[in-house]
């Protein structure tokens, strides 16, 4: 008996992780990846892996490279944008009842860790799928070249302006956050700084700032590096530099953004796309940042579609029809998925507001008890992983 060929487009984490969870259980899998190795390979950025991610790359096998290759996360410290501290949140012991730590590394390194697992003729760098057909029982990927592949089933993990999705629900611009977001990597050894009062940084600290209309975060990640992130509320498509704007973040955070190389930081547009009850039709479906793009403001995006990989392997492993087994993927993430996406928007919108009660408000809430307690509470229902 053949082994069912799964076309699935995008090369990212979300992809990649499809295709190593479907090899698994025994199918053939192509990764259309458009663009070059080397180009993938240069996104100088981080990544923050929370509990739920190394539940799911522990599944995959991938769990001890992983954390080799990154830092662990014990503690986030949260101080206003002038740098005085007003809560902690013990990472360390949430992981503990989610069964897994909290990770930050590179994110070129995850990608070379998933793509090493692979054998070299799944992924096929600078190929571009522009659309799809299905005949029958049989889906065809055609790509930008003219040329066209056959497979079994065909999964658009082809990101935030995904053509597999634009096919299947139609073109729709994204909602945008009202705040762009710029992240870097440097080189930059964040334990023993001090902080305010006589507080210093630990090892596997994490930083989360919030100021007005902005907020950051920089978090250890591996080999004496440091990832960070920063916003600012802006207009769509607003052409501003993070330099313009340094004294908005508390020291520790600027002197890693001072000492990024300029030209390796990334600028994007905060935006996501409110949750759609329709990911796929017959042999076709969607995942990862295709199917629930999320703003950042949570640190999810490749923790969900992790989950989702794993989801859909264990879907398609059950004897049933493709398609079949397609729609119970997508009921059971998304619930899930759509939580997440909800949450992460209400959060950035809390964290960027300009307006001074509100902000006086946030940061009391945070100071406080219950503020505590609700984060401590959201982070352990995602931290949990699909139950």
């Amino acid at each position: 008996m053949r082994a069912l060929r799964a076309l699935i487009v995008g090369g990212g984490i979300g992809g990649l992780a499809t295709a190593i969870a479907l090899r698994k259980i025994g199918f053939e899998c192509l990764v259309f990846e458009q663009s070059d190795h080397a180009q993938r390979r240069s996104l100088g950025t981080g990544i923050s892996l929370w509990s739920n991610a190394l539940l799911a790359l522990r599944e995959l096998g991938l769990e001890e490279q992983v954390l080799q290759s990154g830092s662990v996360i014990q503690r986030t410290v949260t101080m206003t944008d002038r740098g005085r501290i007003f809560n902690q949140i013990d990472i360390a012991a949430i992981g503990r009842s989610s069964g897994a730590v909290s990770v930050c590394l590179p994110r070129s390194e995850l990608r070379r860790i998933l793509v090493e697992t692979l054998p070299p003729d799944v992924v096929r760098n600078g190929a571009r799928c522009v659309s799809f057909a299905v005949r029958g029982a049989i889906v065809i990927a055609h790509m930008s070249d003219g040329s066209t592949t056959t497979g079994d089933l065909l999964i658009g993990a082809d990101g935030l302006y995904s053509p597999v999705r634009s096919q299947l629900l139609g073109t729709q611009e994204p909602r945008f956050g009202g705040y762009v977001s710029w992240r870097g990597l440097a080189t930059f050894d964040m334990a023993g700084i001090g902080m305010a009062g006589r507080e210093t940084l630990k090892q596997g600290d994490a930083i989360l700032a919030t100021g007005s209309g902005s907020h950051a975060g920089l978090f250890p990640c591996g080999n004496g590096h440091a990832y960070w992130f920063a916003t600012r509320n802006t207009p769509p498509h607003a052409d501003l530099e993070i330099s313009n704007f340094l004294d908005r973040y508390p020291a520790p955070i600027r002197d890693a953004i001072q000492a990024t190389p300029p030209d390796t930081i990334l600028r994007h547009d905060a935006a996501d796309r409110i949750p759609a009850p329709v990911w796929g039709k017959g042999p076709v479906t969607l995942l990862g940042d295709a199917a629930h793009p999320c703003t950042l403001n949570l640190g999810q995006g490749a923790c969900q579609a992790l989950e989702d990989a794993l989801m859909l392997a264990k879907c398609l492993s059950r004897p049933a029809p493709v398609a079949d087994a397609l729609r119970v993927y997508e009921l059971r993430r998304q619930p899930r998925t759509a939580m997440v996406v909800n949450e992460s928007w209400k959060m950035g919108q809390i964290l960027q507001t300009e307006d001074p009660i509100l902000v006086t408000f946030r940061d009391l809430l945070n100071r406080s008890p219950v503020g505590r307690l609700l984060a401590r509470r959201l982070l352990s229902q995602l931290f949990a992983g699909q139950q």
